[in-house]
Formats: C-alpha cells, sequence, structure tokens
C-alpha cells in the first residue's frame, strides 16, 4: 500500500524523545517580515538600565552620610602631614606652651621643661597628676597651621569632639576644659584634657586618644604621666609632659620633659 501524505494513518510516527522541526516563517500572515526576538545577551545597554537604579541608590546613600570627598568614614578633617621644618617649628612652641585647666577647686598651669625662679625652684603640681595619666586634645586649628579656620569654626570643632569624647573607649574618668598658651609667640588653643585612673600602662588609652585626635585633623597631642623613682609615688616621682605624633613619619614633634606648675599662667622661659 502507498503511504499517503493526507492519511494520518499512514504517517509516519514520529521517533520518541525527538523534537519535530517547526518550520521558520520569515513572513507574518500579511508578508511583512517578522524580526526574532533577540535575548538580553545582545543587548549591551540592557545590563545598564538594569544597573543605573542601584547605582543611584548607591549615591543617594552616599550623600545622605554626609561624606566629604576624600575623607574615609568617621574622619572630620582631612589628615595633612606637615612639613618637617614646621614640625620643629611645632615643637617649640608647643614645648613652651602653658596649659591652664581647673581641677580639685583650683587654677592650674603647667609648663614642660621650667626653668624655676627664685629660690624656691620648682613648684609642684596638685596630687592629681601624681595619682593618674593625662592627655590633652583640641579641635582647632587642624594641621597645627594657626589661623586655618575661624573661632566659629575651631568651636563648632570642639563642640563636636566633646560629643565624641563621651563615646571614647576606652571610657576615661574625666573629661576637663582647658586653654594652651605659648606667651611669647602668640599661640593659642582650647580644647580638653583626657583623664585616665592610676599610670596608665600600656598603650591602648594613648592610642584611642591620637586616633581621635587624628580625625580632627590634629598631628599630636600632649600626655602628662607620673615617672615614679622612689619609695612614695607622691614625694618621689616627676611627671613628664610629652608630645605625642598621632602618625608615622613625625618623629620631629617628639618630645618630653618634666612638667611643673607656673604662677599665674605666666611662662617660664
Amino acid at each position: 500500500m502507498k503511504r499517503s501524505a493526507n492519511n494520518p494513518a499512514m504517517a509516519q510516527p514520529t521517533k520518541p524523545g525527538k523534537k519535530e522541526r517547526v518550520k521558520d516563517h520569515s513572513d507574518d500572515a500579511d508578508g511583512i517580515p517578522v524580526r526574532p526576538l533577540r535575548s538580553s545577551r545582545q543587548h549591551p545597554d540592557a545590563y545598564f538600565y538594569v544597573a543605573a537604579p542601584f547605582v543611584v541608590m548607591g549615591l543617594c546613600y552616599l550623600y545622605s552620610l554626609n561624606l566629604k570627598p576624600g575623607l574615609a568614614a568617621g574622619q572630620r578633617v582631612a589628615f595633612e602631614r606637615p612639613e618637617q621644618a614646621d614640625m620643629m617649628q611645632m615643637r617649640h612652641t608647643w614645648g613652651k606652651a602653658v596649659t591652664t585647666l581647673d581641677i580639685s577647686g583650683e587654677k592650674v598651669s603647667i609648663q614642660m621643661n621650667t626653668i624655676p625662679r627664685g629660690l624656691e625652684g620648682h613648684t609642684r603640681l596638685p596630687d592629681d597628676f601624681y595619682r593618674d595619666t593625662f592627655f590633652s586634645i583640641s579641635g582647632w586649628d587642624p594641621g597645627g597651621i594657626d589661623g586655618k579656620l575661624t573661632r566659629e569654626q575651631n568651636n563648632a570643632a570642639n563642640q563636636d569632639l566633646r560629643q565624641a569624647l563621651r563615646a571614647l573607649k576606652p571610657a576615661p574618668g574625666g573629661i576637663i576644659e582647658c586653654s594652651f598658651k605659648n606667651f611669647q609667640e602668640g599661640w593659642v588653643q582650647e580644647g580638653f584634657l583626657i583623664r585616665y585612673s592610676g599610670i596608665v600602662k600600656g598603650h591602648e588609652e594613648e592610642h584611642a586618644v591620637a586616633r581621635l585626635a587624628r580625625k580632627y585633623g590634629q598631628v599630636a597631642i600632649f600626655r602628662w604621666k607620673p615617672h615614679v623613682w622612689g619609695a612614695d609615688p607622691l614625694a618621689h616621682a616627676t611627671v613628664m609632659q610629652s608630645i605625642v605624633p598621632t602618625g608615622g613619619r613625625m618623629h620631629e614633634l617628639v618630645t618630653e620633659g618634666p612638667a611643673y606648675r607656673v604662677e599665674g599662667g605666666e611662662a617660664h622661659a
């Protein structure tokens, strides 16, 4: 019997698992060419349209953080390492500065490497400085450059710094307002003394204060720490004041010397 294409019974059965090939009609019923759909892989622009909303959302998030260009997260002021000659001048200016604060109910002024006057010799600091460790920090004049900010900007920086000090870890035992003045050179700053109980043995507290100061563009902090050289920790001790850089390659700032009290905030040079 002859097979007939019009006879379904006589049509050759399709092999199992093999799909029938569908004829590709390039023209529709009206004879208009039909362009086959193309996958997104053939459209590079498709990736842009998909990614663009996420990019915009990310930029909006960064803008909401109020970050300034070039500043890392948490950095309030850009940190700038001074030139070598500038650091040597800073060491001289800061080394002769007088720090004034109110502590234990009295106003105290401190200076490093004080030259004694008269026969009484050096004036002893209050016992607080022989029992505890102190650090200084300020938001004024980032980079150690005088006049970089207005007084209003400096005061605003210190107000912001005060809030940051409350979250400082390890937590200090006290935060005291203070001022720093070099009378001969007309240098003035305002800031805070941070008090830690006892004679700090390690560097955890110092590093915490230095990191915070660096976030405000400060190149150094002060430290007051008692050096006990005898049996009585109050009578046989010397309070050492140090200038501690907040970063590397600033050894020109490093200096240390005994600190004593100066009467009336007057510098003894």
